[in-house]
């Protein structure tokens, strides 16, 4: 055969290899990019609903410890506690309100009516709690809602870390101490670990 029968059998079957390849590469281009598409679509779907199912799950849980800490608080009579009882008395709150790793009084000015009650962090680990180090008191005092829970007798602080990266909230109630001047605050810092796990 000739040179040139063979440059046209070689022409017309490079034709007809290319005639299939494109049409198969560009077919699994586009629908590369369809099924990507649509992983992506659900996958933003799958983490919109988990995050709004965390929120309910958050909200429940915030709103639980509310009820918790204000039936607690109802039981214990802070003001008629002898000043050396009252530290003590903090230990109440601490082992009956789920999530709690401080309990604090706390008077008008911010000051402490007595020391804050927390555990050591071994016996608290040993209590299934999250424990607490000497910056995450410092962590605590900061984010009481001290004026908030005067003025409108219950509040929740902001969400922030404790020391060990851990999410963690304050709630701090009033104690009216008789007249209508002076109160104390309960605060009690909650851990979120476990709801925002």
């Amino acid at each position: 055969q000739s040179p040139a029968t063979m440059k046209i059998r070689t022409k017309i079957l490079l034709l007809f290899t290319l005639g299939a390849i494109v049409p198969l590469l560009l077919s699994h281009f586009f629908a590369t990019r369809m099924v990507s598409a649509a992983i992506w679509k659900r996958i933003s779907a799958n983490l919109a609903l988990s995050s709004e199912q965390g929120v309910g799950r958050l909200d429940d849980y915030i709103a639980s410890s509310v009820e918790s800490l204000a039936l607690v608080m109802d039981t214990i009579p802070f003001t008629t506690f002898p000043a050396d009882d009252l530290a003590k008395a903090l230990e109440i709150p601490y082992r009956q309100l789920k999530g709690v790793t401080i309990a604090a009084l706390i008077d008008q000015s911010g000051q402490a009516v007595a020391p804050p009650y927390t555990k050591p962090p071994k016996e608290a680990l040993a209590l299934g709690r999250e424990p607490t180090l000497e910056e995450d008191l410092t962590y605590f005092s900061k984010n009481v809602p001290l004026q908030l829970a005067l003025t409108a007798e219950a509040a929740l602080g902001p969400v922030y870390l404790s020391s060990s990266g851990n999410p963690r909230m304050v709630m701090a109630r009033r104690i009216p101490l008789g007249d209508d001047e002076t109160s104390w605050v309960l605060a009690v810092e909650f851990s979120l670990s476990e709801v925002c796990a």
